[in-house]
């Protein structure tokens, strides 16, 4: 040590003689820094001033009281929720506060208690949730306090539109004026022939004219397939890991005996139904059958019950040891362009979970309660139908995770978005494990990655939608025979009027393995009822018998009126339900004067909360709450 002193003590003295220095230029600027504590640390700044940890420690403190009293701070609005464009953040409700006070719109104490009493709270219910939370009640008060500011803010802000009454009248009509039709909807399904056969050319040349197009519904064909995925997932079975559950018999005795003392009036400890009872009446109803009086009767159902408990918690446990193992090699690697880590080597190998899965030590090994199961590709749309894991979920406070929603956000289909508030935690690169673990209703637990992908687009070849194209092609001849039976059915019906033309035809139609029928649908109007003034598409969508029908339809069937011929006759194609309709005009009846005094206020209340979402929607996203503010982030 000494010999290292002696060969070196020109560089250390230079060293120490830099930090003499630095003491001497930094002086309290460095103390400061040094001994500044935490909560003081600026996160960001706004043109309300500085906003320091502790306003974050002070606003999630807050937004947590605030769910426990049942008032939702990512909505603090009593109605319908606006479309907000991503949910507010801690950083948000901080903002939308500081609003509140510099419009001055606090809440004295005097106001938060009516505010409780209309929500049935009372100060004794803030005093136990603040001994329950070891926290003054003072604290709660202001969280609430808090709110109802930001509420008055939000009422203010949004005021009330004005609406021209020419605006409510047309809407009020739209709803309220109905119309009468007849109608013989002439379906391309009931002209198909089974027995139709195609050649290849055919075959080969319909595939090439629609295989580029995204399908919809009916003659709207398309083989442009979506995005497919091959989904690897562990599954850790309870049921099976209870089966070989190492417990003291005494252990889950006594647990037995307390889970059915906490649960005794739950549903598992009924009696069971019987089929019919003494005097051979009714069976039993399993959910008013009689529950069990004693542990003794109920014992077996108690001791079975906490054995599954106990191995859904030894589940989770092996999950968790999987996961640590899955998520290890990731660590360090860093993203590319895309923002996707590449596989570490080794990691793409489809048995790299089979290679885990024996690695399980003896401990967390039960029996066949962890598997592997690879699929084939599966398009994205269908992932809910794989077998156990397609319906699980992850479970995070009051957000549901869906395996079917999140496993198609993987590299080679989805960009990692970059918006605010997005978990990109969930956009997974090929072969890399999810972030969470997954559970169904049985209590499996799931933890899954992608192998490979393909990405939306044509089918690669015509083997692949053979089926589905040839299903098309007698679809196609179907509704071009449909096509001459209903121009065959305008004509008579532009003659006769069409009652009398279908008559004429009323063989012919009925005759078809799904017979064609005259209807005479409820009267209509051009939008559906109760929706005048509201937001949004309205239109009328289904009608009956007639099926399924588009704004264009009703349009049209109105239009009908200024026919000048003596029957006011159409046929309209609907290409995306392969029929078509004949539609006849009978009568149109206006909205009558007393009926449009009684529909107006509530034309002007649609009107009213459509201005009020509208104005909502962009007073509570996140970009325009920080924008507004200046909101500028340390370090930015």
């Amino acid at each position: 040590m000494m010999k290292f002193f002696r060969k070196y003590n020109r560089q250390l003295l230079a060293v120490f003689m830099a930090l003499l220095l630095l003491v001497w230029l930094g002086g309290s600027a460095l103390t400061t820094m040094l001994s500044a504590k935490p909560q003081e640390f600026v996160r960001a700044t706004s043109k309300a001033g500085d906003i320091k940890q502790i306003d974050f420690d002070i606003a999630e403190f807050e937004t947590e009281r605030l769910r426990d009293v049942g008032l939702n701070w990512q909505h603090p609005w009593m109605g319908d929720p606006p479309a907000v464009h991503e949910p507010l953040e801690l950083i948000d409700w901080i903002l939308l506060t500081r609003e509140a006070r510099q419009w001055g719109m606090e809440a004295r104490q005097v106001e938060v208690d009516q505010f409780l009493t209309a929500l049935g709270l009372t100060p004794d219910h803030l005093h136990v949730l603040a001994n329950r939370m070891d926290v003054s009640a003072e604290r709660i008060y202001a969280a609430i306090a808090n709110y109802i500011g930001v509420w008055r803010t939000l009422r203010l802000t949004v005021g009330r539109t004005g609406v021209s009454e020419a605006k409510i009248r047309v809407a009020a009509r739209d709803e309220g004026e109905k119309l009468q039709i007849r109608a013989v909807p002439v379906r391309a399904g009931s002209y198909l022939d089974a027995a139709e056969t195609f050649t290849e050319e055919e075959i080969q040349a319909h595939f090439g004219k629609y295989r580029e197009q995204k399908p919809v519904s009916g003659i709207a064909f398309g083989y442009s397939l979506p995005p497919q995925v091959r989904v690897q997932h562990f599954r850790v079975d309870p049921q099976e890991l209870a089966k070989h559950l190492r417990v003291r018999e005494a252990t889950l005795d006594d647990r037995a005996k307390e889970y059915w003392r906490m649960n005794r009036q739950s549903d598992v400890f009924r009696r069971p139904a019987k089929p019919v009872d003494a005097e051979g009446g009714p069976p039993t109803d399993p959910f008013t059958a009689p529950f069990f009086e004693s542990y003794e009767e109920a014992r077996d159902i108690a001791l079975t019950q906490v054995r599954f408990e106990l191995a859904k918690v030894e589940a989770t446990n092996i999950a968790a040891w999987l996961m640590e193992q899955l998520h290890d090699p990731w660590f360090g690697q860093t993203a590319g362009t895309d923002g996707y880590k590449p596989a570490p080597p080794d990691v793409l190998k489809e048995e790299y979970y089979e290679q885990l899965k024996g690695r399980v030590p003896a401990n967390l090994t039960y029996g066949n309660a962890i598997e592997v199961f690879t699929s084939d590709f599966v398009t994205v749309d269908n992932l809910v139908t794989l077998t156990d894991i397609g319906v699980s979920a992850h479970e995070a406070g009051t957000r549901r995770i869906n395996f079917r929603n999140v496993a198609a956000q993987v590299q080679g289909i989805e960009a990692i978005p970059t918006d605010t508030g997005v978990d990109s935690s969930f956009y997974l690169a090929l072969g890399q494990t999810s972030p969470v673990v997954l559970f169904n209703a049985r209590g499996q637990a799931f933890l899954y990655r992608i192998l490979a992908v393909k990405p939306a687009g044509p089918a690669e070849s015509l083997d692949l939608v053979r089926d589905k194209v040839i299903e098309d092609m007698h679809l196609l001849k179907g509704f071009e025979r449909a096509r001459e039976a209903a121009e065959k059915l305008l004509m008579n019906a532009q003659a006769m009027g069409l009652e009398s033309g279908f008559a004429t035809m009323k063989d012919e139609l009925e005759a078809t393995p799904f017979p064609t029928q005259l209807h005479t649908p409820l009267p209509f109007g051009r939008i559906k009822t109760g929706s005048a003034g509201k937001r949004g598409d309205n239109h009328l969508t289904d009608m009956g018998a007639v099926g399924v029908i588009s704004g264009d339809f009703v349009e049209r069937c109105f239009a009908l009126e200024n026919d000048p011929n003596p029957f006011k006759v159409t046929s309209i194609e609907v290409p995306t339900g392969a029929k078509f309709v004949i539609v006849e005009f009978v009568e149109r009846v206006p909205v009558r004067a007393d009926a449009y005094a009684g529909q107006r206020p509530q034309v002007v209340r649609n009107f009213n909360e459509a201005e009020v979402g509208g104005s909502l929607s962009e007073w509570l996203d996140p970009t325009r709450i920080r924008d507004r503010n200046g909101l500028v982030w340390s370090g930015s």
